[in-house]
């Protein structure tokens, strides 16, 4: 079968799926085991799934070109899904949940601050938290050498988002805000996977620990405005500061407090929730793969010898890039996207209803037989050149795809790089427990009861080894 194209049937043909009398026991089994139904219904239907659901029409999407067709070829046509919609009370109107014009302008606005020449200023500050994070880790190597790798990744890329974002100190305030992004996001997470959610307004236990949740951090980002709005935006170089000095090219307006308040959010959840994943992801990977971590060292004595490493110095840390990579492949942050249809649609020749679901997941096309041989393997070196060649551009989208891939991706990687090149240069890690670490689904996809990691200093590594 040909890797750029998908057997199709005639037009408006229904796509297969499970008959409507399992509807109930499949919702419970999605509810159950997300990602072991997603696989069972790949092998029993094909790329294309039509749900039974209880409420709406639903299709899942499991090919790279049908998820080219939704996010680049016909993005016109769909608009973010209920998964996202459900973030609406947290989020608010920012760059996340907008759509058509609104979210033009937005990401007019809001592109900018995230330019290269812009992300370079934020080195030395990256480059401060860190060390601050792994000196943490050389007092625990003396005594125990166990650390959780996610939350050390979680207070790290609060204080980076933070000092970043908005010249603000959140480290203190790290595990705090954790604590109610946790907490919104496992009632999001059942609110979507509720036959009928109950509103917000009744006051049920999950309810109340949501909006309480969400007044915390309402209150942290109010700070944060009002404390720009003291210095003045053009005091610090930041991307707050940015942001409320960028004017619209047409009508010469800027955000508004509201508009501010709600991409603040949108930056300060997305900005830490997804790099602390993907470096715990990655911590685990490495201490997991000895070998793999070898290499990793050996790159970076060769390249850096040392130092620290600097904008220029990230791209040609070419195994490490890779790794981080295969990380994405197998952990991507935002494992599964919906998207509805606003007219009816064809995919792979399967008719799409309008207003109908779609859903598309990076972690299942991640594993798609066709495009990734041995898919639960770990293997960085299949992004060597030679062994993406003809890959498909879809295959691979842990930041999304088309025109509204992630605004915040090279800010990221370039953040997530230079962590583990500093860590791996001062720690051998190995687990502290010998056990894979489980998936835990929360919007996001987090490890399951953390990572717990042996670290030892690269000095007394050596000498053992």
């Amino acid at each position: 079968m040909s890797t750029d194209s998908l057997p199709t049937a005639a037009p408006g043909k229904r796509a297969p799926g499970p008959s409507n009398w399992r509807m109930f026991h499949l919702f419970s089994e999605f509810a159950n085991d997300s990602i072991a139904t997603l696989h069972k219904m790949y092998r029993q239907h094909g790329d294309v799934v039509r749900w039974p659901m209880p409420h709406d029409v639903v299709h899942v999407v499991y090919h790279p070109e049908g998820v080219k067709h939704l996010l680049q070829d016909n993005y016109r046509n769909y608009i973010k899904g209920p998964a996202y919609l459900a973030m609406k009370p947290i989020v608010g109107e920012g760059l996340l949940l907008s759509e058509g014009d609104n979210w033009l302008r937005l990401r007019r606005l809001t592109q900018p601050p995230f330019h290269r020449n812009n992300l370079r200023g934020f080195m030395d500050t990256m480059v401060h938290f860190a060390t601050t994070t792994f000196s943490r880790w050389e007092d625990a190597a003396r005594r125990s050498g166990t650390i959780d790798a996610e939350k050390e990744m979680v207070e790290l890329t609060l204080a980076i988002v933070g000092a970043t974002l908005f010249s603000a100190h959140l480290s203190e305030k790290a595990e705090y805000i954790g604590q109610a992004a946790s907490a919104m996001f496992e009632v999001l997470e059942r609110r979507v996977n509720s036959v009928l959610p109950m509103p917000l307004s009744i006051p049920t236990p999950g309810n109340r620990r949501f909006l309480g949740a969400k007044k915390a951090l309402d209150t942290v980002v109010d700070e944060v405005i009002a404390r720009k709005h003291r210095v003045g935006p053009d005091k610090e170089n930041d991307l707050l500061s940015m942001l409320m000095q960028v004017r619209d090219q047409d009508t010469g307006e800027g955000m508004s407090d509201s508009l501010l308040h709600d991409s603040v959010m949108t930056m300060m959840i997305g900005g830490h929730e997804t790099s602390a994943n993907t470096l715990a992801w990655a911590w685990y990977r490495l201490a997991l793969h000895q070998d793999v971590q070898q290499r990793v060292y050996e790159e970076l004595e060769r390249e850096l010898g040392g130092r620290t490493p600097t904008m220029e110095d990230l791209p040609r840390l070419k195994y490490l890039n890779r790794v981080l990579e295969e990380v994405l492949r197998l952990y991507p942050a935002a494992w599964m996207l919906a998207r509805r249809a606003l007219q009816e649609d064809v995919i792979s020749g399967y008719r799409i209803p309008a207003g109908s679901l779609v859903y598309f997941s990076p972690y299942m096309v991640h594993r798609h037989p066709e495009h990734w041989p041995e898919p639960e393997r770990f293997d960085p070196d299949r992004f060597l050149p030679e062994n993406s060649e003809g890959r498909t551009r879809f295959a691979y989208f842990p930041f999304g795809g088309g025109p509204r891939q992630c605004i915040g991706y090279h800010f990221s990687m370039m953040e997530i790089l230079l962590v583990l090149s500093m860590g791996l240069q001062r720690f051998r890690l190995r687990l502290a427990e010998q056990k894979e670490v489980g998936v835990r689904l929360v919007i996001t996809m987090r490890p399951l009861d953390g990572v717990k990691l042996r670290v030892e200093p690269r000095e007394r590594a050596a000498a053992a080894a």
